[in-house]
C-alpha cells in the first residue's frame, strides 16, 4: 500500500491473530495457520491484517472480544500460500502499514475489523538522524556480539534502508519477548521507537557481555578442576608406585638378610613378620615397629656360639 492510498483514513480487512509471532511493516515473514476461521479468512482475502493474541497460550475462539487481541497491528499483503499435508496453510506475508482496529466482527464466520492506518510521525527529525546513526553503531555491535543474527546479511540490507525500514527490520531481528516487539509494534513515533530499540540492544550486549564473563570463569574454574583431578590422580599412582615398590624392597631386603644368618629357632616368628611387613603401609608408625623388630632379629649373632662353662669355679 502506498502513502497515497493510506489518505483512506479507515478500511475493513479479514484479520488473523498470531501466535508467536509479530509482523513489522516492510518485512516478509512466513507462518502456519490451522483454525477454521483464520483460513476462511484466507480464501476471502489477498491482504489482511495480522495480529497478536494478548494471551498467546489462550485459544483465540470464534467469539473472541477486542479486548482478547492487540488493537494495533500490521496490514499485509499475502504473497503465497501453500496447503500442508496436515490441513494447515503456510503463508507468506508482506507487512505494508501499522493498524489500529476500531471495531471487530466475525458474521462472515471469520474475523473482520475495521481499522485506522497509521502514519508515522517525526521521520526526518535531526534528533531521529542522531537516534538513526546511534541505532546503526550499536546494532552492528550487537550483531558481532550475537549468535541470533546474521551479521553479514542484516548489515547488507540496513545500507539503503529508510530509518522506518531500519528500525522495523531490527525489530524483527531482536531476540526479545512477544509482548516487548507488540510494544516497539505499537510506538508510532519513530524517534521514540528508534530510542527504545537502542536502549532495548544496549541491555542485551551488557546481558551477552555478562554471559561470556560467567561462561569464561566456568571454564577457567572447570579446567582448574580438571587439571586438579588429574594432578591427585597422578600422585595417587605414584604414591601406589613407590609402596608397591618399598613393600617389595623391604621384603626381599628382609629375606634376604636372614637366610644369611641362618636362623633355624627364630624362623617361624620372623617368617610371620616379614608378611605381616608386606601387608603394612610403608610410611605407617607399625611397619617402623616391624622393621626395627627385623632388624633386631637380623642382627643377632644366631650362627655365633661361645663356649660354655659348666666349671661352677669359673662361673
Amino acid at each position: 500500500m502506498t502513502y497515497e492510498e493510506s489518505q483512506k483514513k479507515t478500511e475493513r480487512l479479514p484479520m488473523i491473530p498470531i501466535r508467536d509471532v509479530v509482523v513489522f511493516p516492510h518485512m516478509m515473514i512466513p507462518f502456519v495457520i490451522g483454525r477454521a476461521s483464520s483460513v476462511r479468512a484466507l480464501e476471502f482475502a489477498t491482504r489482511l491484517q495480522a495480529c497478536v493474541p494478548r494471551d498467546p497460550d489462550r485459544r483465540v475462539s470464534g467469539r473472541a472480544e477486542p479486548k482478547d487481541i492487540y488493537s494495533i497491528g500490521t496490514v499485509a499483503n499475502i504473497v503465497q500460500s501453500v496447503k500442508l499435508s496436515d490441513g494447515n496453510i503456510k503463508v507468506l506475508v508482506e507487512g505494508i502499514q501499522r493498524v489500529r482496529a476500531i471495531r471487530l466482527n466475525t458474521e462472515p464466520g471469520f474475523f473482520v475489523a475495521e481499522v485506522e492506518l497509521l502514519e508515522e510521525s517525526s521521520v526526518s527529525s535531526a534528533r531521529t538522524n542522531i537516534l538513526v546513526k546511534r541505532l546503526q553503531s550499536v546494532f552492528e555491535q550487537f550483531s558481532k556480539l550475537s549468535h541470533h543474527v546474521n551479521y553479514d546479511a542484516i548489515l547488507s540490507a540496513m545500507k539503503n534502508l529508510e530509518p522506518s525500514k531500519l528500525a522495523d527490520n531490527i525489530c524483527a531481528n531482536l531476540p526479545i519477548s512477544i509482548e516487548e516487539k507488540q510494544q516497539l509494534l505499537e510506538t508510532v513515533d519513530l524517534a521514540e521507537r528508534v530510542e527504545r530499540i537502542n536502549e532495548i540492544i544496549e541491555v542485551e550486549i551488557e546481558k551477552i557481555k555478562v554471559d561470556r564473563n560467567i561462561q569464561g570463569r566456568v571454564k577457567r574454574q572447570m579446567e582448574r578442576a580438571q587439571k586438579e583431578y588429574y594432578l591427585n590422580e597422578k600422585m595417587k599412582a605414584i604414591q601406589k608406585e613407590l609402596v608397591a615398590r618399598m613393600r617389595r624392597r623391604s621384603s626381599r631386603t628382609s629375606r634376604s638378610r636372614w637366610k644369611r644368618q641362618n636362623a633355624k629357632d627364630a624362623h617361624d616368628k620372623a617368617t610371620k613378620e616379614i608378611q605381616r611387613l608386606e601387608m603394612m603401609p610403608p610410611m605407617s608408625a607399625e611397619s617402623t615397629v616391624s622393621r626395627t623388630y627385623l632388624d633386631w632379629l637380623i642382627a643377632m649373632p644366631w650362627n655365633k656360639k661361645s663356649k660354655e662353662i659348666r666349671d661352677m669355679r669359673w662361673s
